[in-house]
């Protein structure tokens, strides 16, 4: 079963991003990034005491299906919610949302 589970998360992490392409959806990724991240993350994304920075480099080298899995299952162990409930192109919206916050060096 555990196999079965870790061929499952490589599978949803190498996933494309089908609004990769897609420029004009990324004002709808930054209203649901309003709604349902910016309490936690901030406003811009860049951290909280309650979550970290989103533009991190860490965090930026991620697949984006790997973000997607990241937004999807949450992490219990840092109380971030699953976001399973959103729709998933609404997700892949999250995801362009956070392509856009790289850091400024």
């Amino acid at each position: 079963m555990k196999i079965l589970l870790l061929l499952a998360l490589f599978a949803q992490a190498e996933r494309v991003n089908p609004l990769a392409s897609r420029p004009d959806a990324l004002p709808g990724g930054a209203k649901l990034f309003k709604q349902k991240c910016a309490m936690c993350h901030g406003e811009d994304g860049r951290g909280t005491s309650k979550a970290p920075d989103l533009s991190r480099d860490e965090l930026q080298a991620l697949s984006d299906g790997e973000l997607f899995q990241k937004i999807t299952g949450g992490n219990v162990r840092r109380d971030m919610p699953s976001f399973s409930n959103i729709p998933e192109l609404q997700r892949w919206q999250l995801v362009l949302k956070l392509r856009s916050l790289v850091k400024a060096h």
